[in-house]
């Protein structure tokens, strides 16, 4: 169907639905004035009743009484009038007009226009004012489930706009500017924490196993006896005894130790001289293979079954090499060495995740999924202080990793995400399920749910201005070092969801726009045949 035979076929149809509209006014009108002279005639009817009454009551007396009192009660009979003291609220009868009759249509339709605006019919929307007030509570119902009307209120949006800002003053109190080293402070130092009591478990429950597997092959009761105590002291926390007796405490660094002796790989390189740019506080960035994401996944299983280390240089050079680095032997079939080298890579980012066993302190941990191919970003020109200048978008990716910006940073940023995304699903799920009634699957809060995907973009709207003024404020416009400092403040987790609350947002309504429109091509073209063809139009 053309756009122009839909417009002359939508303009026909609202010209035959304002015809019915004034026909369906005038018809409202006319019975409203039948209506009221039937309760005016019943008014009357009830007066002429009560003066009927009053004269019966005097007929009743006259036959029961003598001749003494005839001609006296035949006066006072005479002498009844209909009552007309008591004022009867009689109802106005309109002067009902009615539009002209004309056979050509053009000319019926000025005629109907011009009728109703003289008696005050309003004709904007003529479909929907045919039908009664119930009628229309019904076709809104009806409308809003098929053409997924969203009906949120003002409430709702005041809701998501409050976890947002919730989850803002969260994130620029507890979590801050992201620090290295010792200087961690906040939900960055905790989950730094975390993530050393995880690696410091993992790698102990490593070491009890490997002692289990040799206490099984030891030939003699001795050995066995004193394997069965280093497991005993080992899950104390206690991995041995100086040369006074004291215990020494099992740490971080020793679970990172088992680790890495259990899971060598081949691309575990600190530095090769055909990387330009890799240094020890980088080089889980540069390798391709320490992502902690899909990419590293790809390249970790590769460099292991080719025996190659996978690098980034300066300038976004891909380097392939042979390193010198001992891997674990894998053994079987195809299938089955990829499932070994999974393992393998698996352990070996989790001993990197909170820093190597030779680092001092905070130790430089794994790169955000994805953030080495910020290195391939070879644009831009950036001062980030006095000391880094003329600085491209990959050179900046890399300074920022090398001050702190890891996995553990970029969970801590996450944190005031997850807070006010559950905060909004568990109010939609109450709405949904207590409020309306809906079943739990009906209620479950996925964000592909158009009113919910909305409320999720007002929250993630309302974090990141609360997140972007705090990290203006905190970086001080004008000071050399603003832009190091607003890099490191600004919630990155926030700003990628931001973006992606917008896309989702954005194609939610371009196919809803596009089903609607489908929609309305069928329902049109099938009521305009009817109207065609059951009119008398």
């Amino acid at each position: 169907m053309s756009n122009h035979k839909q417009r002359n076929d939508l303009n026909t149809m609202n010209e035959i639905a304002e015809s019915l509209l004034v026909e369906n006014e005038l018809k409202n009108q006319g019975r409203v004035n039948l209506d009221s002279a039937m309760y005016n005639i019943d008014q009357l009817d009830e007066r002429i009743d009560n003066t009927n009454k009053k004269k019966r009551e005097l007929l009743e007396i006259l036959r029961a009484g003598g001749d003494n009192q005839k001609e006296e009660l035949i006066k006072k009979m005479n002498e009844v009038k209909i009552d007309q003291t008591k004022k009867i609220n009689l109802q106005e009868i309109h002067h009902l007009e009615t539009p002209k009759l004309n056979l050509e249509w053009e000319a019926a339709v000025q005629q109907n226009r011009e009728f109703a605006k003289k008696n005050n019919i309003d004709l904007t929307s003529p479909y929907f004012s045919m039908f009664s007030k119930v009628e229309q509570v019904q076709m809104a119902a009806t409308l809003v489930k098929k053409f997924e009307v969203i009906q949120l209120d003002k409430y709702d949006y005041l809701f998501a706009t409050s976890c947002g800002l919730i989850a803002g003053f969260i994130d620029a109190m507890f979590v801050g500017t992201i620090q290295t080293g010792k200087a961690a402070t906040g939900l960055q130092k905790k989950v730094d924490n975390t993530f050393d009591k995880l690696v410091k478990k993992v790698g102990k429950s490593q070491k009890i196993a490997d002692l289990e597997k040799k206490k099984e092959s030891a030939k003699t009761a001795e050995a066995k006896e004193k394997l069965e105590k280093m497991i005993k002291d080992l899950k104390q926390d206690i991995k041995g005894y100086d040369q006074h007796g004291n215990p020494i405490k099992w740490e971080k660094k020793d679970s990172i130790k088992t680790l890495e002796s259990n899971h060598r790989v081949s691309y575990d390189a600190g530095t090769y001289k055909s990387v330009n740019g890799m240094t020890l506080d980088n080089h889980h960035l540069r390798s391709l293979a320490h992502d902690p994401g899909l990419i590293g996944l790809v390249f970790g299983v590769y460099n292991q079954l080719s025996g190659s280390s996978s690098f980034i240089g300066n300038g976004g050079e891909y380097v392939s090499v042979r390193t010198g680095n001992l891997n674990n032997e894998l053994s079987g079939n195809f299938i089955q060495k990829i499932i070994q080298a999974v393992n393998n890579w698996f352990f070996h980012c989790l001993s990197d995740v909170a820093g190597s066993s030779s680092s001092t302190g905070r130790g430089s941990g794994l790169p955000v999924p994805g953030w080495v191919a910020l290195q391939k970003l070879q644009l831009g020109n950036f001062n980030l202080n006095s000391r880094q200048q003329n600085m491209n978008t990959a050179e900046i990716s890399d300074w920022m990793f090398k001050n702190g910006y890891d996995l553990r940073a970029f969970t801590a940023q996450t944190i005031p995400i997850i807070i006010y995304e559950v905060l909004l699903r568990c109010y939609w799920f109450c709405k949904q399920h207590f409020y309306y009634g809906k079943n739990l699957q009906e209620s479950l809060p996925i964000a592909n749910d158009r009113e919910l995907a909305r409320l999720l973009l007002f929250s993630s709207a309302s974090f990141t201005a609360i997140d972007v003024v705090h990290a203006t404020i905190k970086a001080q416009p004008g000071n050399p070092a603003f832009l190091a400092t607003f890099l490191m403040t600004i919630n990155i987790p926030g700003m990628l969801d931001f973006g992606f609350r917008s896309v989702q947002n954005i194609r939610n309504e371009v196919m809803h726009r596009q089903r609607i429109q489908k929609l309305l091509d069928n329902d049109i073209r099938v009521e305009f045949d009817r109207i065609l063809l059951e009119s008398t139009v």
